[in-house]
């Protein structure tokens, strides 16, 4: 071997060798935790040990013995550590390159770090491993070409299924939620190299997504597809080499070609989850082990160990298969104690392997343990479902194991992500195959590894039934690998006394190869006719199943050039965690509760605006009342023609930047000898107030009065003032704040919309009044225009937020919040005071809606409900009737929240015969604010 070759085979599994030192390094200096002085050293004798041990033996299954151990070349050996040496120093210089004020933790998640090396370290130890070489690899397939003909036609085909038409979710077309949520985490992470993705998800994963969208540059949807795919593509070769190995090769074939048009994988590979990488690093873990015990070489050892690491940092069920591999090794211990003897080495190195490359997790585990068994049911929590159903906990876990059977073979998988609605996830050939392959593998139990593959398949369908909130198909997603070769079993044993038969044995050789063409063909047309026609041809569309939010998104991403978009729906759009607005191009915007909540002047002067309006807001009403204030927009509807699944409608109202900046300012009402007119004032950017109808006043001199809004854009101080102007008297919030003998005055204003009103008697030869203010920030202005809004000032409520030390204040038109996870602060609280205004007597249900922490409602002074909801909880409603009575009613409500990873609070209520709904701001007006320190009237 040549130095050049050595160093081309050393330079990769070098530089991530290099990456994880130096961050070891940095969290050994930051922390002085000596577990970091630990990892290179566990790194450095892993390294070692496996170039110590290469080319030593060779694999049994090849040669039928092992082989002489084969010269080490001091030579190969010292280029190796010169060029691992080189690359630790490229890599150093690499980040002093990028920014010498970052520590590589800031660029890099340590988890994507340990499993990209892991990733490297395990291809090259496998490729590399002891009998392995071009020339060797040459000759196989020089003596079998057919079969890796066939092989390369089943990668190919099952490549062809899970490409065709991508860029659609299997026909007809839709985005499913998860994947909203992983597009959002990949595109915040590559726009800031510093983003940490949600903890309870697989970080590592996201960066891979991450760096295909770098290297790509195109769409982000079709991107992430893509990863996925290859995922599922590798799942069928890597599936066929343990088949290959457990199997033969004729058997091995046949499950091979069942997985590959498994109409449940083929869905599940293009889909932009996690759930494909379960079954692909549940064959690795397995491939690993099974060769390793075979041919006692650790780099395969240390191949399953990386699998189950990378593999535990996935999806829920993947969990299952730890355990599964340590029952078998340990019964594996009694009944072949020799065999486990002579590997003892070997399992340390893929225990070694494991707790490496699984580090980064286990201490976020040990840190946050409630992330870890978050989607997992405890017993606490069966035998609360227990007494739900009135059973016993025994019957619930029974009750669960009929249902994901069932899924299996008969209903399916409730939401239809995976099948057809109503559709099993098995095709009747493979559900056939894999229910006799069990039966004889349990028959069989002590042949070869038919324990193992017993264990993974139950703790597989457990994991459906026992480990998470309920029974469903992406969590069991890796029984099927597991069913396809206990069904091999039988199909390979079947064969062997087949292929032994006296009677006729040319026709028997025959028909039995007709048979099992005939049941793969079966199979293969069952599963492609459902997947092109049936399921394109399927009257649910994924779209309308999952609601507004593809539909919204779509919408936004079908219009013209970048407008500003404020959304007005139950669904959190421009959040960081669940997000949708990449998909629509991540146009700039903001969710708002309230049409007068949106300042287009200020959030996007001179552009388009889009308003986007979901249920359950009140649809029509919404479009009406943009109609009223931006007249001249285009308006855009969808209603979902699918009430027995979701029903919902969605709805736009685009507007062009001329109209939004003809829509602000104030309102002018003149009157001279009785007479009146009114028209809207039209404002600039310097001038607050001016004459309706043209650029100076009427003829004759006329009395004047300005209503409308004016907006607070912080809360504060303000200093208001006007011309020295006798004639001019200005009022905000009904309060006379400046006169005839009072050109300025200070007044603390709440965040928020307030009445304006502006008086005086018009004179040609004085100028319009112009108003100006003081900012809490000391910015000096005439009042813009874009914070005047010729309508009447909004209800709602003030809002007084209580965060750590700091205390300010807001008008909220409505309280309805979703401040989802990491808001900022490890506790904060908030009171909403001011006043409900109710026109009709009679029995109200009054709620509040809650996540994340506790609230309390008060009418009157009377405390009317409380509630507490964890963070665990969907959410949920505290319901309570109350007798109101017509007039103003004093309100107040609390919110508290305490370290949890959501926030979300809504206030409703139920007039007499009417729905549950978010309490307009109509029926709202908020206390008067710069008020005191919160009472004790109203607890949280």
């Amino acid at each position: 071997m040549t130095p050049l070759v050595v160093l081309s085979r050393m330079a990769a599994p070098a530089i991530g060798l290099a990456a994880v030192l130096l961050l070891a390094a940095e969290e050994l200096v930051r922390t002085r935790s000596p577990a970091w002085a630990i990892l290179p050293a566990y790194l450095v004798g892993l390294g070692l040990l496996v170039w110590g041990t290469r080319g030593v033996v060779q694999p049994q299954h090849e040669t039928g013995r092992p082989s002489a151990p084969t010269a080490r070349r001091p030579l190969a050996f010292a280029i190796a550590l010169l060029s691992f040496s080189g690359a630790s120093l490229a890599v150093a210089a690499a980040f002093a390159i990028m920014d010498a004020t970052r520590s590589p933790s800031q660029y890099f998640d340590r988890a994507m770090f340990l499993t990209a090396v892991g990733m490297v370290a395990a291809g090259v130890g496998f490729a590399l491993g002891p009998g392995t070489s071009w020339t060797s690899a040459g000759r196989w397939l020089k003596a079998n070409w057919r079969e890796a003909l066939l092989v390369a036609a089943i990668v190919a085909f099952g490549a062809f299924l899970r490409l065709y038409r991508i860029d659609e979710f299997p026909p007809p077309g839709g985005l499913a939620p998860d994947e909203g949520l992983i597009g959002a985490n990949v595109t915040l992470i590559t726009l800031d190299p510093g983003f940490r993705p949600q903890p309870i998800l697989p970080s590592s994963y996201y960066y891979v997504d991450a760096l295909a969208i770098r290297l790509s540059g195109g769409d982000v949807l079709l991107t992430l597809r893509l990863v996925h795919v290859a995922a599922g593509v590798a799942l069928i070769l890597a599936f066929y080499l343990l088949a290959r190995l457990l199997l033969g090769q004729w058997p091995a074939l046949a499950v091979t070609l069942l997985l590959d048009v498994s109409r449940w994988y083929i869905n599940a590979s293009r889909l932009t989850y996690n759930w494909i990488h379960v079954p692909l690093f549940e064959v690795l873990a397995v491939l690993g082990l099974v060769l390793g015990l075979r041919t006692r070489h650790p780099a395969y050892f240390a191949l399953a160990g990386w699998a189950l690491a990378v593999g535990l940092t996935g999806y829920v069920p993947f969990r299952v298969v730890i355990p599964a591999m340590v029952l078998y090794l340990a019964w594996k211990a009694i009944v072949d104690r020799p065999l486990v003897r002579a590997n003892l080495a070997n399992l340390g190195v893929l225990a070694l392997t494991f707790g490496l490359f699984a580090a980064p997790y286990i201490a976020q585990v040990t840190r946050q343990p409630y992330i870890f068994f978050e989607r997992h049911i405890v017993i606490q929590d069966i035998g609360n479902e227990a007494a739900r159903r009135n059973t016993t906990v025994p019957g619930v876990l029974w009750q669960n194991a009929l249902e994901t059977l069932s899924i299996l073979t008969q209903g399916g998988e409730p939401s239809a992500v995976e099948n057809l609605r109503g559709a099993p996830l098995l095709d009747p050939v493979t559900a056939a195959l894999a229910l006799a392959g069990a039966g004889y593998a349990i028959i069989r139990w002590r042949r070869g590894h038919n324990v193992l593959l017993l264990l993974l398949m139950a703790g597989a369908l457990a994991g459906g039934g026992v480990l998470s909130e309920q029974p469903m198909g992406r969590r069991i997603f890796g029984v099927l690998p597991i069913l396809l070769l206990v069904g091999g079993l039988a199909l390979r044993d079947a064969g062997h006394v087949l292929a032994q038969t006296t009677f006729r044995p040319q026709l028997v050789r025959i028909a039995t190869g007709a048979a099992l063409g005939a049941m793969l063909l079966v199979a293969a047309v069952s599963g492609i006719y459902t997947f092109f026609w049936g399921q394109a041809r399927s009257p649910i569309t994924l779209a309308e199943y999952l609601g507004p939010r593809v539909v919204a998104s779509n919408r936004i991403r079908a219009i013209p050039g970048r407008p500003y978009v404020y959304l007005m729906a139950d669904m959190e759009w421009f959040h960081r965690i669940q997000d949708y607005a990449w998909l629509a191009g991540r146009p700039e915007g903001r969710k708002i509760e309230d049409v007068r909540d949106a300042l287009p002047g200020v959030d996007a002067p001179g552009r388009d605006v889009v308003f986007v309006v979901a249920s359950p807001y009140n649809v029509p009403a919404v479009i009406t009342e943009l109609e009223r204030r931006f007249p001249g927009g285009v308006t855009w509807w969808y209603e979902s023609p699918f009430p027995d699944i979701s029903k919902f409608t969605v709805a736009s109202y685009h507007v062009s930047g001329q109209v939004m900046a003809m829509s602000q300012g104030l309102t002018a009402v003149y009157r001279d000898d009785g007479s009146a007119s009114q028209a809207p004032v039209i404002g600039d950017r310097t001038v607050a107030l001016g004459w309706a109808g043209g650029p100076g006043p009427p003829a004759r001199p006329r009395f004047a009065r300005w209503s409308g809004a004016l907006y607070a854009p912080a809360p504060g101080l303000y200093t208001v003032r006007k011309p020295n102007d006798d004639t001019i008297v200005v009022s905000i919030d009904g309060v006379e704040v400046l006169s005839a003998f009072k050109s300025q005055a200070v007044l603390p204003l709440a965040r928020g919309w307030h009445s304006l009103g502006v008086a005086t008697t018009v004179d040609p030869q004085r100028p319009p009044p112009i108003l100006s203010w003081r900012r809490p920030d000391n910015v000096e202005e005439t009042i813009p225009a874009a914070f005047l809004l010729p309508l009447e000032k909004p209800g709602g409520l003030l809002g007084t937020y209580y965060v750590g030390g700091r205390t300010f204040q807001a008008i909220d038109p409505v309280v309805a919040f979703y401040w989802g996870s990491q808001p900022g602060t490890p506790s904060y609280r908030v009171r909403w005071e001011g006043v409900l205004q109710v026109s009709t007597a009679g029995r109200y249900q009054m709620e509040v809606w809650l996540r994340g922490g506790e609230a309390s409602l008060c009418l009157d002074g009377r405390q009317v409900l409380q509630g507490r909801a964890g963070r665990d909880a969907p959410g949920r409603g505290f319901p309570v009737p109350v007798q109101i009575s017509p007039g103003p009613h004093a309100l107040e409500a609390n919110f508290t929240w305490r370290d949890s990873e959501v926030a979300h609070i809504e206030l409703r209520w139920a007039p007499p015969d009417g729905l549950m709904q978010v309490i307009p701001s109509s029926a709202l007006q908020p206390a008067a604010s710069g008020g005191a320190a919160p009472g004790t009237a109203c607890p949280p």
